[in-house]
């Protein structure tokens, strides 16, 4: 099973600086559906030569968990683009990911992942070009919603969901 003999403490600094303490590792079955935000299909997206490995669930992972339904209701009781309540929940720096689109994908087999909460993460990482110390080092996008982390998926591992 993908990621069975993956730990947490396997995982890289920055992806591991991803979570708020330790992510629980979770076998998340055939069919499991996931969603994310994005400019470009998971299909199209590479990460490391694999499908992004960084997703959020549509069914709750957790009590506070909205899920994506709650989530698109929570952007319109704020009067905010879903997008843009996901990038600040989710933490997503303004270089990574452009979020102009809402990506659905279920597994096609099941695998290890790693669930927890997001960190906050700067806006941007544009950084000073004499100091190289970030532009604006206090302005953060505040996390806390809940992630997957799925490495090493592979695009024959999922399909898109409609």
């Amino acid at each position: 099973m993908l990621n069975n003999s993956l730990s947490f403490h396997d995982l890289s600094d920055g992806e591991r600086g991803a979570f708020i303490g330790v992510a629980e590792k979770r076998m998340l079955p055939v069919g499991f559906s996931l969603y994310k935000f994005t400019g470009n299909s998971p299909f199209r997206t590479s990460y490391q030569g694999a499908v992004t490995p960084w997703w959020s669930s549509v069914e709750p992972l957790d009590p506070s968990d909205p899920g994506l339904v709650g989530t698109l209701a929570r952007a319109q009781r704020l009067n905010c683009t879903p997008a843009d309540l996901a990038r600040a929940r989710a933490a997503v720096t303004l270089e990574w990911n452009t979020m102009t689109g809402l990506e659905r994908v279920r597994l096609l087999i099941p695998v290890f992942a790693f669930v927890g909460r997001c960190r906050h993460q700067l806006r941007s990482n544009e950084r000073d070009p004499e100091q190289g110390a970030p532009i604006h080092p206090n302005v953060v996008f505040i996390g806390g919603a809940w992630q997957v982390f799925i490495p090493n998926l592979s695009w024959t591992d999922i399909a898109v969901d409609h």
